[in-house]
């Protein structure tokens, strides 16, 4: 989310004349993020910075009650723009520097997870209308972007009167062609068994790739964090996903050393993500946010804290090995990102990291896996996505071409 209003920020930048390329800005614009101590950390630092040089420094975004304090103007967006002199933009028309483009369809959040600072920063969940989703998206398209991905504070709970997030991503693919979408962060309870059929049905035109924050592997813990689901009701939805998309890369979200986790919830957290088929996870310690419901319960020791990051760390290692190695051999849909001299790193439908000479950053081809290296899978080029006839697959002209890159 902070990306893509990053984006918004240096478009409106440029509508008021502001050139960027400056080496001593007289203006400095800090996006803040304050989800996690370290967030906001980060966002003290770059402020101290900019004031230390500008003359003029702006913060935007989620800033935190301690980078309030520090002396620079804080706006929000909206507010940002009527600063600057310009309209805010109803969306962005490229990604300054990335392959691949953020798509947002949503933002704020109405959870109540005790941990959490998002809700109180983001305000209640907004729906973006569909109509400027769909335009945004065109205009990605027609930039050249093979592959964009659909985020938003809670990515899963967009509607729009009786249409939800299955209904919109069959509309973007029924409507745009020759790009791959891509789901970003969805809470469990969202995957319903429509979005589902709308991703296996896509063939290579969604990632076969969902990130499903499960947090804990403890249902004592999930009901002292305010997540709305047990721990089965996760197993239930994800297994269902798996079992639709049998390349589906399931990733996920953990927090060790929330302040009542005991060992024996821990133990638990520890197996489960050992046992499920997780492709990989991302693992975070427990970051104590003033104003959630879980500051009163106070911290465990670091010590503890970081020793139990360590071990899932450590089995987060082990399943990303067995996700890849699933895959040498098999062929791929990727985009092409950064290149190094003449290797180009590339992301896979199902989120596999890949290393593949003589493909052009922002390209879409398909490879073969070779082998795993250097910890990352490397890949061969095979040709153009030789589009197979899938319900939401519309690239005739493409379809069977074979064309080389």
């Amino acid at each position: 989310m902070n990306q893509y209003y990053s984006q918004l920020i240096r478009e409106m930048l440029e509508q008021a004349g502001y050139d960027a390329r400056r080496a001593e800005p007289e203006l400095v614009v800090v996006n803040a993020c304050a989800v996690t101590g370290r967030a906001e950390r980060d966002t003290r630092r770059a402020v101290r910075k900019a004031l230390a040089g500008a003359k003029k420094v702006i913060v935007t975004g989620c800033p935190g009650e301690s980078v309030l304090a520090m002396g620079a103007d804080v706006m929000t967006y909206q507010e940002l723009a009527r600063e600057l002199g310009v309209i805010m933009p109803g969306g962005i028309s490229g990604f300054a520097g990335r392959a691949r483009a953020y798509l947002m369809v949503q933002s704020g959040c109405d959870f109540s997870c005790s941990y959490c600072v998002v809700p109180g920063l983001r305000g209640q969940s907004i729906s973006r209308p569909f109509g400027e989703i769909l335009s945004e998206a065109e205009n990605l398209a027609a930039a050249g972007f093979k592959e964009l991905v659909i985020t938003g504070t809670q990515t899963g709970d967009w509607h729009e009167g009786s249409h939800d997030l299955a209904w919109l991503l069959a509309q973007l693919l029924e409507r745009i062609a020759g790009v791959r979408f891509r789901l970003s962060s969805v809470e469990p309870q969202y995957l319903t068994p429509d979005l589902v059929d709308v991703i296996a049905s896509a063939g290579w035109r969604v990632a076969d790739h969902l990130h499903l924050p499960v947090q804990s592997g403890s249902n004592r813990v999930l009901g002292e964090m305010g997540r709305p689901y047990t721990l089965r009701e996760y197993e239930k939805r994800a297994m269902a996903a798996i079992s639709a998309i049998p390349t589906l890369a399931l990733g996920t979200d953990v927090i060790a050393g929330f302040p009542t986790e005991t060992h024996e919830d821990f133990r638990e957290t520890l197996s489960f993500l050992a046992d499920f088929p997780f492709a990989y996870a991302h693992v975070f310690s427990y970051s104590r946010r003033p104003g959630t419901r879980s500051f009163s319960l106070g911290e465990m020791p670091s010590a503890i804290v970081k020793e139990r990051v360590s071990s899932l760390l450590a089995v987060d290692q082990a399943n990303r090995l067995k996700f890849a190695k699933r895959f040498v051999g098999e062929e791929l849909v990727v985009v092409g990102e950064t290149r190094r001299a003449r290797i180009t790193l590339a992301t896979s439908g199902n989120y596999l990291r890949l290393r593949v000479k003589g493909l052009a950053p922002g390209s879409l081809a398909r490879v073969r896996v070779t082998r795993v290296g250097e910890g990352r899978l490397v890949g061969a080029v095979l040709c153009l996505p030789c589009v197979r006839r899938k319900r939401y697959a519309k690239d005739k002209d493409q379809e069977g071409r074979g064309q080389e890159v």
